[in-house]
C-alpha cells in the first residue's frame, strides 16, 4: 500500500463537544434524510466506502459497432478530431477512394514530405518577414517580435491574381448595416417564478470570486503597485526570482509577471501560489510596511482559499477555514489604514461574498460542486468547434451534438482498448502457461510504491564521479557509497552474495542511470492513490530540473522522521540477484535557529540544504512523496516549501 502523508505526523484534532466513544473511532456513520426511510449506518475505515470484487466486464469483440468495422471508427474519430465540417469530410473520402482506385499519383509518406511542398508551395507568395522592433522603457531597452508582409510586394501578389480582382469591394455596406444594431434590455427569466429568490441558488465560485476576482483584480493589482512604487530595479528583481522559480508538473511557470496581464483564473492561481516566496526578500517590513502588511494579506487569503479547494471536508477543516477568513479580514483593516491615501476602494461584493464560502460548503457541499474551473480550460474546443464544425446560425445546439459525438468517441475508444489489451493479455496467459516449466528466477526486484524511468546508458562509478567532478555532493562519491550499500543491506536483512561479508564497489562496476521516478502515495484529502511525477534530469528540456521529496528516515538510535531531500542522482544498482532502486540525495534537515518574524507572518516553512559534501545515498522505497521547494533568494542554501501547491501537501505541511 502507498504510504500516507500523515502516517508519521498525524494531526491531534480536539473533539468539538465529547469525547467519541473508542468503539466509534475511525468510523463512519452515514445518515440518510427521514423520506428515505433508511436507518442510520454506521461502518469502520476499513469497510467504508469499500465494494465487494467487481464481476470482470464481458469482453464486446465487436466494440466499433454500430460502425461497420474497426478502420470505419478509425476514419470516423479521426475527422472529428480534427474538426472537419461536413464538405471537408466529403472531400477527404472522394480523395480516399481516388487514391485507392485510380492511377493517380500520391507521394507523401510522412508529415515531414507534407511540410517540404508546403514550403514550396509558400514561396509563390509574398512570405511574412520577422522585425525586432526596440522599445526604451525607463532607461532599458526592450525588444518585441513583430511579423510583418511588405505592402507594396502583397499589393502586387493581388493585382497579379485574375481571380482576385473582381471582388475588391468596399466596407461603407458593411458599416451601414452594424449601425442598425445595438443593445437591448434582457430580463432574467426566475423573476416571473413566485415565491423564488435567484440570488439563494447562486454558490460560491472560487475561480471567478478569488482567483479572477479578489486576487486578480485586488490583491495582486495593489502588489503591483507596492513594486512600481519602489522602482523598476525592484519590478525586475521580482521577475528574475519568478523566472528562477522551480518547475512543477500541471503549475504554470512564468518569466515575468510585473507588466503582464492575465485572464485566465489558472494562470492567476498559479502565481498567487508563488508571489509570497519571490516577493519576501523585497517587500519587506523596512523598505516597505504597506506592501509588508500586504503579503501577510496574501499569506492569509491563501490559507482560506486552500481550505475552500478541499475536495472532502470533516468539521475541523471547515472550522479552521471560517477562523483563517477572521485572520485574513483584520489583516486587510491593518493594510487598508496603512494605505488609506492610495485612492483604492475596498466596498465591492467579492470582499463581501467570501463570508459565506463555509456556509455554502456545510449547506451545499464541497466547492468543486459549483466551481467553473473545469470548464476554464474548454473555451478552446468549444471555439474550435463553433469556428470550423458550425454554420454559425443555432450554434448552442450544434456544439451540444459535436460535443456528443466526443463522448460517443471515447467510449468506443475505451471499448477497442480494452479489447486490445485483453486480447494481448490472452497471449501472454498462453506464452506464460507453454513457458511455466521453464521458468527460472533471473532477478528479484524489490517491489513499492516507486517506479523509476527514463533509462540512461549505464555508467562507471569512475565516470559517475567525473560528470559530477564540478559538484562536492559526487565527491569521494564510491568510498560513500561502499558505507552504504554494506549497511543498508545488513539493515534489512537481505542476503549479500555467498562467500561476500563486505561489498566493496570498483571504480569500474556499473550503475544505470534514470532521470525520471514516479511515486504512489496515499491522499490526506480523500485516501485516494495520488501519483507525483518527479524529475532529476540534468538536461530537461534545455535546463536542469532536480526535484525534492518527503522521505522517510530512521536515526542511529532507530528513531523515525521524515525530512525533505533534493534528487541529485538516481540509478539501479544490482547486488547478486537483487536490484536496487537507489539514488544520491541532498538532505535539506539542517536546523535554521529560531524562527524568522517574516516566516511567522507569513507562515513560510523554512528548511535549510546541508553542505553538497554532506549528501547521502537512500533507498528511494524511502520516498514517500514529491514536494515544491523553492529557494531563498535571500540566503543561499535555504529553501521555503510551497505548501499550497495542493491539498495533499497543504494539510501535509499542518502535520509538521
Amino acid at each position: 500500500m502507498a504510504p500516507s502523508l500523515l502516517q508519521s505526523n498525524p494531526p491531534v484534532i480536539e473533539p468539538a463537544y465529547q469525547q467519541v466513544p473508542e468503539t466509534l473511532c475511525d468510523s463512519f456513520k452515514t445518515e440518510y434524510h427521514p423520506k428515505s426511510g433508511c436507518p442510520p449506518v454506521t461502518e469502520s475505515f476499513s469497510t467504508y466506502g469499500q465494494t465487494s470484487a467487481a464481476t470482470p466486464p464481458i469482453v464486446d469483440q465487436q466494440p466499433w459497432q454500430p460502425y461497420l468495422s474497426r478502420l470505419d471508427f478509425e476514419f470516423v474519430e479521426l475527422t472529428h478530431k480534427a474538426a472537419l465540417s461536413k464538405e471537408q469530410t466529403g472531400q477527404f473520402l472522394h480523395l480516399i477512394w481516388k487514391i485507392a482506385n485510380g492511377p493517380s499519383k500520391f507521394s507523401f509518406k510522412s508529415h515531414s514530405d507534407v511540410a517540404r511542398a508546403w514550403e514550396r508551395a509558400c514561396m509563390q507568395m509574398t512570405p511574412f518577414e520577422h522585425h525586432a522592433v526596440p522599445i526604451h522603457y525607463k532607461k532599458e531597452e526592450l525588444k518585441f517580435d513583430m511579423y510583418t508582409r511588405p505592402l507594396w510586394d502583397w499589393a502586387m501578389d493581388m493585382l497579379q491574381d485574375p481571380l482576385l480582382t473582381p471582388h475588391f469591394v468596399s466596407c461603407s455596406a458593411g458599416e451601414e448595416l452594424l449601425k442598425e444594431q445595438g443593445l437591448r434590455p434582457v430580463t432574467n427569466c426566475l423573476w416571473i417564478v413566485c415565491y423564488s429568490n435567484p440570488h439563494e441558488i447562486l454558490t460560491f465560485d472560487p475561480l471567478h470570486v478569488d482567483d479572477i476576482g479578489f486576487w486578480g483584480d485586488h490583491l495582486f493589482g495593489q502588489l503591483k503597485q507596492c513594486l512600481n512604487a519602489l522602482g523598476h530595479e525592484f519590478e525586475k528583481k521580482l521577475d528574475d526570482q519568478h523566472a528562477a522559480f522551480p518547475h512543477w508538473q500541471n503549475f504554470n511557470h512564468f518569466k515575468s509577471i510585473t507588466n503582464i496581464s492575465f485572464s485566465d483564473g489558472n494562470k492567476l492561481l498559479d502565481i498567487s501560489k508563488q508571489v509570497l516566496y519571490t516577493t519576501q526578500n523585497i517587500l519587506t517590513h523596512k523598505q516597505d510596511p504597506g506592501g509588508y502588511a500586504l503579503l501577510m494579506c496574501i499569506a492569509s487569503y491563501l490559507r482560506y482559499h486552500m481550505y475552500i479547494l478541499l475536495d472532502v471536508h470533516m468539521e475541523s477543516t471547515l472550522t479552521a477555514g471560517e477562523a483563517e477568513i477572521h485572520v485574513f479580514q483584520k489583516r486587510l483593516e491593518v493594510y487598508i489604514a496603512l494605505t488609506k491615501d492610495n485612492g483604492k476602494k475596498w466596498n465591492f461584493p467579492k470582499v463581501h461574498s467570501v463570508k459565506h464560502a463555509f456556509s455554502n460548503i456545510w449547506e451545499k457541499g464541497a466547492s468543486r460542486n459549483s466551481s467553473t474551473r473545469s470548464n476554464e480550460s474548454q473555451h478552446g474546443p468549444i471555439r474550435r468547434m463553433f469556428l470550423r464544425q458550425t454554420n454559425k446560425r443555432n450554434i448552442g445546439e450544434q456544439i451540444l451534438w459535436l460535443d456528443h459525438r466526443t463522448y460517443v468517441a471515447q467510449m468506443i475508444c475505451s471499448q477497442i482498448d480494452h479489447l486490445d489489451e485483453e486480447q494481448q493479455r490472452c497471449i501472454l496467459d498462453r506464452a506464460a502457461l507453454e513457458d511455466d516449466e521453464y521458468e527460472t528466477l533471473d532477478t528479484i526486484e524489490i517491489q513499492g510504491h516507486i517506479y523509476l524511468g527514463s533509462s540512461q546508458v549505464p555508467a562507471t562509478f569512475a565516470e559517475v564521479e567525473e560528470a559530477g567532478s564540478s559538484n562536492h555532493a559526487f565527491l569521494n562519491v564510491r568510498k560513500k557509497f561502499t558505507l552504504f550499500i554494506n549497511s543498508f543491506m545488513a539493515s534489512n536483512n537481505i542476503p549479500l552474495p555467498s562467500c561476500t561479508s563486505w561489498l566493496k564497489p570498483s571504480a569500474e562496476d556499473k550503475v544505470h542511470k534514470h532521470c525520471y521516478l514516479k511515486v504512489h502515495y496515499e491522499s490526506a484529502v480523500d485516501w485516494k492513490l495520488m501519483t507525483n511525477y518527479l524529475q532529476c534530469n540534468p538536461n530537461f528540456h534545455g535546463q536542469e530540473r532536480r526535484d525534492c521529496v518527503l522521505i522517510h528516515m530512521r536515526d542511529k538510535d532507530q528513531t523515525d522522521h521524515n525530512i525533505f531531500a533534493c534528487l541529485l542522482f538516481m540509478f539501479k544498482y544490482t547486488v547478486g540477484d537483487i536490484t536496487l532502486d537507489l539514488a544520491l540525495v541532498q538532505p535539506l534537515d539542517l536546523l535554521t535557529g529560531s524562527r524568522h518574524s517574516v516566516d511567522r507572518d507569513l507562515s513560510l516553512r523554512h528548511f535549510r540544504s546541508r553542505l553538497p559534501v554532506a549528501s547521502e545515498f537512500i533507498s528511494l522505497q524511502s520516498v514517500i512523496c514529491g514536494a515544491l521547494l523553492v529557494p531563498d533568494f535571500a540566503t543561499h542554501g535555504d529553501f521555503f516549501l510551497v505548501d499550497h501547491i495542493d491539498s495533499d501537501m497543504f494539510l501535509c505541511a499542518r502535520g509538521l
